[in-house]
């Protein structure tokens, strides 16, 4: 039986590798897809043309998290999953107040990496609006 975090979107089909960089586009995954029967996906926080990155709700811990989803051109890329993969490690190895927590990995038919989820929108956003970041 596939699970729902199985199933490609038509949209995701369609952007591809080339999907546009603004959130303001519209999702390449829909809301509400559960990833590894834990992380139920809520809202697009950005995406590029490599992966999306969502705010989702650990359901087995009952916490809101960052979850980057690489984009279904790239799931199939066994290179591109191995850099996913070292970036992934990489990042669970490094501590410090200003870098984020690494919580999960799942290199399965749609990879992710769950991150410590800090709200306070995006650096871009804040330095546009002539906000120093602390």
């Amino acid at each position: 039986m596939a699970r729902d975090d199985d199933q490609p979107t038509a949209a995701l089909d369609s952007a591809g590798a080339d999907a546009p960089s603004t959130v303001a586009d519209p999702p390449l995954i829909p809301s509400g897809r559960r990833l590894g029967d834990r992380y139920r996906l809520r809202n697009p926080l950005g995406h590029g043309g490599m992966a999306s990155v969502w705010l989702a709700d650990d359901q087995r811990l009952g916490r809101s998290v960052a979850v980057k989803v690489i984009s279904e051109a790239l799931a199939h890329d066994d290179e591109y999953v191995g850099r996913f993969r070292r970036e992934a490690k990489v990042a669970a190895g490094l501590q410090h107040p200003n870098l984020v927590a690494i919580y999960d990995f799942d290199a399965g038919p749609r990879p992710y990496l769950v991150m410590e989820y800090v709200a306070g929108g995006d650096l871009a956003s804040r330095v546009a609006a002539g906000e120093a970041p602390d």
